[in-house]
């Protein structure tokens, strides 16, 4: 509703303004808004990426690259524009009247054909911010439960002015302003006015994140289902058998479907499966659980047809590391990394395995009939595929199962550890007097009247989500305000467990098990921390909590975690005194703990490996 009527606004508006002006002045107008309309289309991803590179994952801009496309579209339409309009009435200072009524209409005409495509570029670009999925009552795209699919929505605007800005530059674009024909913004964007509600169709109804920056993520692996060796489709292969996992009875041609967003079967012979394996790391966290969370709208996979027509398909399947803390499979409560493959058949997606630092997800698509993939998006971070043939082919959905479940298709995710410098500390039966302790509530014992939390997220039950704050230390020790005032612990993500580890003496801990004042640790501030379980996988520090004589102060920032101790505002050393210092970790529930990396070095082993409970 509000979005039509700003579309209207503008569009009104302009209509207007062109219309007392004239048809020459208008006619000006809109060339240098077509033409500001082009350029601000070409160097969208630039200026995107340029944003996205150094936004900070923290702090007073953490929003900044969730708005990195809206601004980057705004930013590349408004300042050509404005340098046309003045270069246009430097150059031609003058006005050509007509006849007043033709003068008027032509006016008219050339006012809301620029009013149309300045309002275009307005709603995509409002739509791309980090907002709430029915922004301003705006929302292209829907799941159909019926089919499992996303489908363009019936609550367009009143004038629909982000289909026809999308249609004209994706169409001149591959005619009269055609750059290199594969970087075509109608081939690289076919369905260009969707872009925005697809980036705003995050967990949490839009509350989750709607981004990634390019070194958050990487294409690890392409593999193929019904593709032989010379990337063609294999004669005789069966649609319903590529779909299929383990040959479940339920997964047939009869009563599965796949569909493109019109609601067009592409379930047809000639079609197959591509999938995409993505490494990401802790900074494609999500701001509020120590997980990486997908939707079926947030990715897309571009494909062309021998005409170089394309069109965008969504993902019929994730595949992700079964979580141990929830698994009843012996191999995986025993802490084996095992992978499963989840049919998408609501539009919640998936997430990664809860406090997995380096964690991976696999992508399944259907590739049309006749078409080939050229471009993937993840969160709008584009990869391009053209070029990259598949790393592994599967004749059948069988053996893409049978490679998920012999673990040969993920491989080994574990990082090698060198351990040559390791030194053992025993933690005995309670690991609480070696500063190993795992427990939600702020330690050291902190309360923090609630009002005076600072750039702390506090959820409705007054724990800390999310955020990074500094005090005085008498205000963390307001213990004696009344209970519904105190913010005294942090909300942990579902599935893990907080291990926080104390790293100096005091609060009953004479001698921590890490320990950065004295050897091996003694002055190796500049390394990222992590803690590492009995299968190798890495959980980040993702926050401190620190008390000095005077100052203090609270980070817990799971989608930015410490490059090193050199983080902290201040650092322990053998002649420094009160100063109480403690490391945050998230850690998957199940997991048995085995020591303390610095990089990718082992310097303290914890004897015998530790599993935590909140």
């Amino acid at each position: 509703m509000w979005m039509s009527l700003l579309a209207l606004g503008i569009t009104g508006g302009l209509t207007y303004l062109w219309l007392t002006r004239g048809f020459f002045s208008a006619l000006l107008h809109l060339a240098c808004v077509i033409v500001a309309g082009a350029i601000a289309f070409a160097v969208w991803e630039p200026i995107a990426y340029a944003i996205l590179k150094p936004a900070p994952k923290s702090g007073t801009f953490w929003w900044l690259g969730g708005s990195a496309f809206a601004i980057a579209l705004v930013v590349g339409f408004a300042v050509p524009l404005a340098i046309l309009r003045v270069a246009i009435d430097k150059a031609i200072p003058g006005n050509a009247q007509a006849d007043k009524i033709p003068d008027m209409v032509g006016g008219g005409i050339c006012g809301f054909l620029a009013g149309g495509i300045t309002a275009g570029i307005t709603v995509i670009s409002l739509g791309s911010l980090w907002v709430s999925q029915d922004f301003l009552g705006h929302q292209r795209l829907v799941w159909n439960g019926a089919d499992s699919s996303l489908r363009s929505s019936s609550r367009l605007l009143l004038l629909h002015v982000d289909d026809w800005t999308a249609k004209f530059y994706g169409r001149l674009s591959t005619t009269t302003f055609e750059p290199k024909p594969e970087m075509a913004l109608g081939r690289m964007y076919p369905a260009l006015a969707d872009v925005p509600s697809s980036i705003r169709r995050t967990r949490d109804r839009g509350r989750g994140k709607n981004y990634l920056r390019p070194d958050d993520t990487n294409l690890e692996k392409i593999y193929s289902v019904g593709l032989d060796e010379n990337g063609n489709v294999i004669d005789g292969s069966s649609v319903a058998l590529l779909l299929r996992s383990r040959g479940e009875q339920t997964e047939t041609n009869r009563n599965i479907r796949v569909t493109d967003r019109k609601g067009n079967d592409l379930l047809q012979p000639g079609a197959y499966v591509m999938g995409y394996i993505m490494n990401f790391t802790a900074g494609a966290r999500e701001r509020s659980v120590s997980q990486v969370a997908l939707t079926p709208a947030q990715v897309r996979l571009v494909c062309e047809d021998a005409d170089g027509v394309a069109t965008e398909v969504f993902p019929i399947a994730l595949l992700s590391r079964v979580d141990p803390g929830r698994s009843t499979d012996p191999s995986v409560v025993a802490g084996i990394v095992a992978y499963e493959r989840y049919s998408l058949t609501d539009d919640q997606g998936l997430g990664t395995v809860a406090g997995d630092g380096t964690p991976r997800l696999g992508i399944e698509f259907l590739v049309p009939a006749g078409h080939k993939p050229t471009a993937l998006y993840v969160k709008n971070l584009r990869f391009d595929v053209r070029s990259r043939k598949p790393d592994v082919r599967f004749v059948s959905g069988f053996e893409r199962q049978r490679a998920i479940d012999n673990r040969t298709l993920f491989g080994e995710s574990a990082v090698a550890i060198d351990e040559s410098k390791a030194v053992t500390v025993t933690l005995g039966e309670n690991p609480r007097t070696r500063g190993v302790n795992a427990t939600a509530s702020i330690q050291p014992r902190t309360t923090i009247q609630a009002g005076t939390e600072g750039s702390l997220q506090v959820n409705s039950q007054r724990r800390v989500v999310a955020g990074i704050a500094q005090y005085n230390v008498p205000d963390m020790n307001r213990y004696q305000i009344d209970r519904q005032l105190r913010i005294d612990s942090f909300e942990p993500t579902p599935g893990t467990n907080l291990v926080q580890i104390f790293i100096t003496s005091g609060d009953g801990i004479d001698d921590p098990a890490v320990d950065f004042s004295k050897p091996p640790l003694r002055g190796l501030f500049d390394r990222p921390m992590y803690l590492v379980d009995t299968q190798g996988n890495l959980y980040p520090c993702i926050g401190y909590v620190y008390k000095g004589a005077q100052y203090g102060g609270i980070r817990f920032t799971r989608n930015d975690p410490l490059s090193g101790l050199a983080d902290l505002p201040q650092l322990p050393g053998p002649t420094v005194r009160n100063l109480s210092i403690v490391l945050l970790f998230e850690v998957t529930r199940g997991a048995r703990v085995r020591g303390f990396v610095l990089g990718d070095e082992m310097y303290i082993r914890f004897e015998p490996p530790q599993e935590f409970t909140n």
